[in-house]
C-alpha cells in the first residue's frame, strides 16, 4: 500500500469497533486491479 492505514478513535482515545475501509484512492485502485486480474 502507498499510504499508512490507521484505525478510528473516539474521544478518549479507544478504537472504533465498526465497519470501515478507510485507504486512498490509489490503494483502491491497486485492489480493484487485483480483483479484475484473478
Amino acid at each position: 500500500m502507498e499510504h499508512q492505514a490507521f484505525w478510528l478513535a473516539d474521544d478518549d482515545d479507544m478504537e472504533l469497533a465498526l465497519g470501515g475501509f478507510n485507504v486512498s484512492l490509489c490503494d483502491y485502485a491497486k485492489l480493484d486491479w487485483l480483483y479484475l486480474n484473478q
